[in-house]
């Protein structure tokens, strides 16, 4: 689910289209309003997020950041140097490597959408093809206008990552930045664009970024096997509570007593598929490694 203030879209992906349903539409009784987006290539090549107006799907490859309309046209494409492990061309087009071995799964970068709709962020790996000859091979995170895919700023994470997520900050111009480096960690970044320059905190936090607060003065985050679930402050990093899955769902109802939510003796982790932390309370998810899932309030 992406999510920004006022506006929340359900979406999709397959490895042809990727649908996104307005859920704010069809909770105010409207007609569920759906659009689908064509996908230039499947699933596992990169991550996908939309505009909060639904007009248009960003798609983050092994190669480019591409923005795509319902009708299947390019609006804008920024090309980068490949993700996929020791490949640096820069490539042209999926056909290039689509059927290689090697590149059957790239690591990847991420896009999102201001809440606005004014700014694409991106995190790729460089340099970019506009770059001049010769530039760093480094990891960059960029603010892109989303008109027209000019590059507004940039800024070197010194990361390596194997994957990111970008989550929405109330405040258009913030962004938060997780990413997973395997087993090195899983720092989590906070970016800011003033207009003319991006800056970028290290925030300290090495866990996973499951959601900003709708006032945007909260993190939620789990560690990488997802065992317990912190909420932080935004400024601080500090964290102001921690929770089990065992030592809220026990008390939930129809719960068996000495175990979890899923109703197992064996431990039990948080899914990353939570809902927006709202002090002081949240709604996560649990799950039951490799069964499924319940939910209970916390």
């Amino acid at each position: 689910m992406l999510r920004w203030p006022g506006r929340r879209l359900l979406v999709q992906r397959g490895d042809t289209e990727l649908v996104a349903l307005d859920l704010d539409a069809a909770s105010a009784g409207g007609q569920l309003a759906e659009v689908r987006f064509p996908a230039p290539w499947p699933r596992r090549f990169g991550s996908v997020a939309v505009t909060p107006e639904g007009d248009a799907a960003v798609f983050a490859g092994a190669h480019t950041v591409r923005v795509v309309e319902a009708t299947g046209a390019t609006r804008w494409e920024m090309r980068h140097v490949c993700s996929a492990g020791e490949c640096r061309p820069m490539h042209t087009s999926f056909a290039e490597y689509g059927g290689d071995e090697d590149h059957r799964y790239p690591d990847s970068g991420s896009a999102a959408v201001s809440g606005d709709g004014k700014l694409v962020w991106a995190h790729v790996r460089g340099p970019l093809s506009d770059d001049k000859e010769g530039a760093d091979d480094q990891e960059l995170w960029l603010v892109l206008d989303a008109a027209d895919g000019r590059v507004l700023g940039r800024a070197d994470t010194m990361t390596v990552a194997s994957g990111s997520e970008q989550m929405p900050h109330p405040d258009p111009a913030q962004m938060g930045l997780s990413i997973g480096e395997g087993e090195e960690g899983s720092p989590v970044l906070w970016g800011r664009w003033d207009g003319q320059r991006l800056t970028v905190e290290h925030t300290g936090i090495e866990r996973i970024l499951l959601a900003v607060s709708p006032s945007g003065r909260h993190l939620l985050t789990v560690p990488l096997r997802q065992w317990s679930l912190s909420l932080h402050g935004r400024r601080t990093a500090r964290s102001c509570g921690n929770w089990t899955p065992r030592a809220l769902c026990r008390h939930s109802r129809g719960t068996p007593a000495g175990t979890g939510c899923t109703g197992t003796t064996r431990r039990p982790s948080w899914t990353r598929t939570t809902s927006s932390p709202a002090p002081p309370s949240a709604t996560p998810g649990t799950a039951r490694p490799a069964t499924g899932s319940s939910t209970c309030a916390g």
